[in-house]
């Protein structure tokens, strides 16, 4: 059974919050987990809860494709299938490749290899895209578990353009060269409206005169992009057709298969997190003191 207290406190907090509500928490919980002892699994026989059996083989931030990621997405909306669709077509690609290096995951884990060895630390994921901003926060997390051993790896940072061109690229641009930065773009873009510059006889705003956002987008990612190539800051720009569930899964499946080849270029285990393991230990210890 673990040692730590993960589960309790969120499903305290939610069982004081539904009871104050008047709600049958029979009919509001269902626990995803695996099958075997854990606080949650004590929670789920112990107060009768549904139940459904996560794989014991899937670590929770390569869950995205498991019960775990697409089950939430469905009650949100989401065509999962699209998104099991997106993953299943990067996977076919590899398996019917006639050499693994020729895969865009494997490549980029070559030129991630040659780039921490020649002291590149610090990994930027900056997409153009406001719907891509989650993912990678996701990113971040699969990156520094999977990668962050043994003193070596590379610390993983999230950003957002254009939000992030004014608050980090300065430090990118002329901080110290130890950056890898990946941008991420759309291709096309369902917002079609068009700016309507026509407010006053003053020019300065007639280069914006319809434009769309998603031009203005494109045209601040692409420039960006230049501008970094220039100061011989290693990058990338990965261009998508059009974001959509399909989309998502191409890059869930991409990146998760680009760590894990990263991983054993620098044999490294991809799946394991033992650092983690001590601060749950020590907060039990301080709560018991």
């Amino acid at each position: 059974m673990e040692k730590h207290l993960k589960h309790w406190p969120s499903f305290l907090w939610l069982k004081i919050f539904l009871k104050k509500k008047k709600e049958d928490l029979h009919k509001k919980v269902l626990v995803i987990t695996e099958d075997k002892k854990s606080s949650l699994k004590v929670i789920q026989e112990k107060m009768k809860f549904k139940f459904l059996k996560h794989d014991l083989n899937i670590g929770g931030r390569y869950s995205v494709f498991s019960i775990v990621g697409l089950l939430p997405a469905k009650l949100l909306g989401v065509d999962i299938a699209g998104i099991r669709k997106g993953g299943l077509e990067v996977i076919d690609r590899m398996l019917n490749l006639s050499e693994v290096t020729k895969f865009a995951p494997a490549q980029a884990a070559i030129q991630n290899l040659h780039l921490i060895s020649k002291g590149y630390n610090q990994f930027v994921l900056m997409p153009y895209l406001d719907k891509l901003y989650d993912f990678s926060f996701w990113y971040r997390q699969l990156w520094a578990e999977s990668i962050g051993k043994s003193g070596l790896g590379s610390t993983p940072i999230n950003a957002l353009g254009t939000v992030d061109q004014h608050s980090q690229i300065q430090l990118y641009l002329e901080g110290p060269k130890d950056k890898f930065i990946t941008f991420i773009m759309s291709k096309s873009n369902s917002f079609d409206g068009k700016l309507n510059c026509n407010i006053s006889e003053d020019l300065v705003f007639e280069k914006l005169h319809n434009v769309s956002m998603f031009e203005l987008l494109s045209a601040e990612c692409k420039a960006t992009f230049e501008t970094v190539k220039k100061k011989k800051i290693p990058t990338r720009l990965i261009e998508v057709e059009t974001i959509n569930e399909e989309t998502l899964g191409n890059l869930l499946m991409h990146f998760i298969l680009e760590t894990i080849y990263t991983c054993y270029l620098l044999d490294i285990n991809p799946y394991d997190q033992p650092a983690v393991e001590e601060g749950k230990k020590l907060t039990l210890k301080f709560l018991n003191k």
